[in-house]
């Protein structure tokens, strides 16, 4: 019975780490990358409500996001390309990046954004 039990162990074990190196050859196998930043003024206090538009120059597609209430913006899982990133918000200049070209993994890219007209 005693060696029942060691064998049911240690073939569940053998499972779990054999589902683990899967999981991390699965991820590395992506072409995905991560577009993330923070957002701040010119004093360096962050802004939040700032509309991130993330722009695939190769591919023309265009997805929006918004800075939460600490300045962040997380793209989560995107095409690794080339991407025109533009900043704006009300009461501030419009600020734009790009092309930058994201590789696979997660890239920065953080704005100061002047007060002043929207342009």
């Amino acid at each position: 019975m005693g060696k029942m039990i060691h064998r049911t162990v240690l073939l569940g074990l053998s499972v779990c780490l054999l589902a683990g190196v899967a999981g991390v050859g699965f991820a590395q196998n992506t072409n995905s990358a991560d577009l993330r930043g923070t957002v701040t003024d010119s004093s360096g206090a962050v802004v939040p409500g700032v509309t991130v538009t993330v722009h695939d120059v190769d591919k023309n597609v265009t997805n929006t996001y918004t800075t939460n209430d600490r300045g962040l913006y997380d793209t989560g899982s995107i095409v690794a390309d080339h991407y025109i990133v533009t900043f704006t918000k009300a009461g501030f200049t419009t600020y734009v990046r790009g092309p930058v070209t994201l590789q696979v993994g997660t890239s920065s890219v953080d704005a100061v954004l002047t007060v002043g007209a929207t342009s």
